[in-house]
């Protein structure tokens, strides 16, 4: 497929319920090859974001966290496990998995351990078992193909793990009753005696969090959080012409705000995307553009939220108002871990570059 935007294409599917795993999104995403975009071409895929063509990437998640974000979430970490993949897995994981998605399996990544039960993997004689919890398993075991990360001596493994292998019982999802965001799943798991067999450890202990990828990969789920920021104005500027009152004079003030936020965070990705595929720019330089876009897009999408509070009033937090979902689902998305490190990065780095008026000539 040529085309990488599902605004394009127009793609849709039917809405399960709001609770519920979305089954009928990712058939859609499956059957109009979105699953297999950030694939290498040698494998059937685009290649998207992997060191090429990454600002297509980022408009492709900012389109379908427009259309829903449980979805772009879902979709973010089967983007992420894939990249992981491409860096870290060998020849034969590669061939294996890549065929597993153009089957039509989807991956996706459990990095939280649970505080009291973290996730070990232990060598017992030729056998390798797992023991421990993980928490916020996004998509819990309608991911057929999730990686983790397990402690071990010389430090976090990765490891690929087989849905269709765990008991259903293990999946506890009574802890995810979040204000939105539902969809998503986001469920406790025990991996308590789980073997996995030697190809599903890929990579060198520590690999996951390695730089620039580990860092740098925020711009993805910043694409999907500014699609969401971008359907929630377009339902305010509904509600403002359904009622007549696009016309008032303070809500075109607001509408332009919201209007020069939007375009602000589309040339944050854009430029985000170019430097991310650019090699003449250094690892530090990468990241810290990443942690800017970060910390841009979140003030943004957190502003407009506050413009489109401004605009539909009470209305829009009512159960019946298509607006009152979005909120929530954004509300609850921006929620992502270490916003203050992000930013005190940015502070670091321009603290301590030569020439910070002169880095991105």
């Amino acid at each position: 497929m040529n085309q990488t935007s599902i605004k394009d294409q127009q793609l849709c599917w039917e809405p399960n319920a709001e609770t519920e795993f979305p089954h009928n999104a990712f058939k859609a995403l499956n059957s109009e090859g979105y699953l297999i975009k950030n694939i290498p071409t040698a494998y059937g895929g685009s290649s998207l974001g992997l060191g090429q063509k990454t600002p297509e990437l980022l408009q492709l998640l900012t389109e379908i966290g427009r259309r829903d974000l449980a979805v772009g979430r879902l979709y973010e970490g089967h983007i992420n496990a894939l990249h992981l993949i491409d860096l870290y897995g060998d020849s034969a994981q590669k061939e294996r998995y890549y065929q597993e998605v153009l089957d039509g399996k989807r991956f996706g990544i459990w990095n939280t351990d649970a505080p009291e039960n973290p996730v070990k993997l232990v060598k017992n004689g030729t056998k390798n078992e797992l023991f421990g919890l993980k928490i916020f398993c996004s998509g819990g075991l309608h991911m057929q193909r999730p990686i983790i990360t397990a402690a071990t001596a010389a430090g976090p493994q990765m490891v690929i793990i087989y849905s269709e292998e765990l008991d259903n019982l293990r999946e506890d999802a009574s802890s995810w009753n979040p204000l939105g965001m539902k969809a998503s799943y986001s469920v406790t798991i025990d991996f308590s005696t789980y073997c996995p067999t030697t190809i599903q450890l890929f990579g060198a202990p520590g690999d996951y969090s390695t730089q620039p990828h580990f860092s740098t990969g925020a711009i993805r789920f910043a694409a999907v959080q500014l699609g969401g920021t971008k359907a929630l104005a377009q339902c305010a500027l509904m509600h403002l012409k359904k009622h007549n009152r696009d016309g008032d004079p303070n809500q075109r003030i607001r509408m332009g705000k919201m209007l020069i936020l939007l375009e602000s965070g589309r040339n944050w990705l854009r430029e985000a995307g170019r430097i991310m595929d650019n090699e003449t720019y250094a690892d530090a330089d990468k990241i810290n553009h990443a942690n800017m876009t970060r910390c841009a897009i979140l003030d943004i999408c957190n502003n407009v939220m506050h413009l489109t509070e401004k605009c539909v009033g009470l209305a829009g937090m009512m159960g019946d108002h298509p607006m009152q979902k979005l909120h929530r689902d954004l509300s609850t998305y921006l929620k992502q871990p270490g916003p203050d490190r992000a930013l005190a990065g940015v502070g670091e780095w321009a603290a301590n570059v030569k020439n910070s008026t002169n880095t991105y000539d």
